[in-house]
C-alpha cells in the first residue's frame, strides 16, 4: 500500500514536470539521460566483468566449473545492471533542470565577428589575445580566435 502511494506520488510529481517542460523537451530529456545511464553504467559493468573473469579462473581450484561460476554470475551482474540504469535515470529526471539558452551572441563576439572580414594570416588576432612569452599579440593563424573570452572550440 505504502508502495502505491509513493509510485502514485512519484507519477504526478514527473506529470507536473512534463506539463512544465513540453512534451518534446521531456522526451528530448528523457532520451539523453537514459543514454548517458547506460553507456555509463555499460562501462562500469564492462570493468565488473573483467574482475569477474579474473576472479572465477581461481574458483577452478576449489573444484567449482569456472564456467558455470562465471556465467550464473553474469547473469547476476547483468540483472543488478538493468535495475541499476532504471533507478539512475528514476533519480535523475528529477534532478535536471533546464535553463533557456542565450538568444543572441554575446557583444564581444559580435565585435570580434564583423571585425574579422579583413583580418589577414599574419595580422594580430582580433581577439587582442597575448603571446605570454613574447608579450606581443598572436598573429590570427597562430590564435584564430581560439584565444578569445567566451570561445568554445
Amino acid at each position: 500500500i505504502l508502495g502505491d502511494k509513493l509510485q502514485e506520488q512519484v507519477a504526478k510529481a514527473y506529470a507536473a514536470r512534463e506539463q512544465q517542460l513540453g512534451d518534446h523537451l521531456a522526451r528530448s530529456i528523457e532520451k539523453f539521460v537514459w543514454l548517458r545511464m547506460i553507456d555509463e553504467l555499460w562501462q562500469e559493468h564492462l570493468d565488473t566483468m573483467d574482475h569477474l573473469r579474473d576472479s572465477v579462473r581461481l574458483r577452478g581450484y576449489g573444484q567449482r566449473d569456472p564456467l558455470v561460476e562465471y556465467k550464473r554470475e553474469a547473469f547476476a551482474l547483468f540483472e543488478r545492471l538493468l535495475e541499476s540504469i532504471e533507478m539512475h535515470v528514476a533519480n535523475t529526471l528529477f534532478k535536471v533542470s533546464v535553463e533557456a539558452a542565450p538568444t543572441q551572441t554575446p557583444p564581444s563576439m559580435q565585435n570580434l565577428r564583423s571585425s574579422m572580414q579583413g583580418v589577414g594570416r599574419n595580422d594580430p588576432c582580433p581577439c587582442g589575445a597575448i603571446n605570454p612569452s613574447t608579450g606581443r599579440p598572436y598573429k590570427y593563424k597562430h590564435c584564430g580566435l581560439i584565444n578569445a573570452p567566451h570561445h568554445k572550440g
